[in-house]
């Protein structure tokens, strides 16, 4: 392996490294994707009983937060993609039901080593994001939110979240 005299990958090793690692985080937050069969029933009024935990609400404002920013603009996106189970991106997917472009369930999505995702209906570029929750210290709780259409456009945001008045919200972003 090439190295830059101190024992360490020269740069054009590391973005290597670094776009497969997006390609695998990719792949490993959408394993076990949801059937559309499934996602319409639970879409149509399956159980709701997990909306009301505070694990959905945190998950909630992650998101919320993620789809505000306008990550698609400069590309030609045709749908998002939520990290989840199938009941959990069904309740967002009726939590945001006209969000541009269009949130679809993890089953449409066709993923690709180090490179961009693809909408199976389209065949035009998507975007996937994922919340990830930490355990709660007392009042306090601390989140990320990812994005990914590929090793260009990727990133992340770290969220702590704080509940008062026995509701979750965002007291700051990095």
């Amino acid at each position: 392996m090439p190295t830059n005299g101190m024992n360490s990958p020269t740069p054009s090793r590391r973005s290597n490294r670094k776009q497969k690692l997006y390609a695998a985080c990719a792949l490993l937050l959408f394993a076990g994707c949801a059937t559309q069969t499934s996602v319409d029933r639970l879409a149509s009024g399956g159980s709701r009983r997990f909306e009301a935990t505070d694990q959905f609400k945190m998950e909630g404002l992650v998101y919320g937060y993620l789809l505000e920013r306008d990550f698609w603009m400069a590309g030609e996106y045709s749908a998002i993609f939520l990290k989840g189970s199938d009941e959990e991106v069904a309740a967002f997917m009726r939590q945001f039901p006209n969000h541009v472009p269009r949130l679809k369930p993890s089953d449409r999505v066709r993923l690709r080593e180090a490179s961009s995702p693809v909408d199976k209906e389209t065949g035009k570029p998507a975007m996937l994001l994922a919340a990830i929750i930490s355990e709660p210290e007392g009042d306090r709780v601390e989140a990320i939110g990812t994005y990914y259409a590929g090793p260009a456009v990727s990133g992340k945001y770290v969220f702590t979240l704080k509940k008062a008045d026995g509701e979750w919200m965002i007291e700051s972003v990095k």
